[in-house]
């Protein structure tokens, strides 16, 4: 699901990820509202339900990660893995060379 919303004079989108959707963008930052979690990207936002456990892993994995750094995200079927984060190398938290991403050669 794609909705556009007016931001400032232009437009931004906000979009739900699919199943084995991915995503890349500059991070802008992390907000909650009403009952969901958004990941501002420089040209998007990506909105999950604050009680899921997407919300969970991004609030662990976003906190702290510097406004500007690249990332990149991957919506999966897993249970407990529902969705992957790569954050740039000088970014907080980056994950080590040998993540699921990584592996597969996803560039960010």
């Amino acid at each position: 699901m794609t909705s556009t919303i007016e931001v400032g004079t232009g437009e931004k989108k906000r979009r739900i990820l699919k199943e084995w959707e991915e995503v890349q963008g500059r991070f802008k930052g992390i907000t909650e509202e009403d009952s969901r979690i958004y990941v501002h990207l420089a040209d998007f936002e990506l909105i999950f339900n604050l009680e899921s456990q997407e919300a969970e892993n991004l609030k662990k994995k976003l906190v702290g990660v510097k406004y500007g750094s690249r990332i990149s995200l991957l919506k999966t079927d897993l249970p407990k893995k529902p969705i992957l984060i790569q954050l740039d190398k000088r970014a907080k938290g980056a994950f080590p060379t040998s993540s699921p991403t990584k592996a597969r050669g996803v560039r960010i």
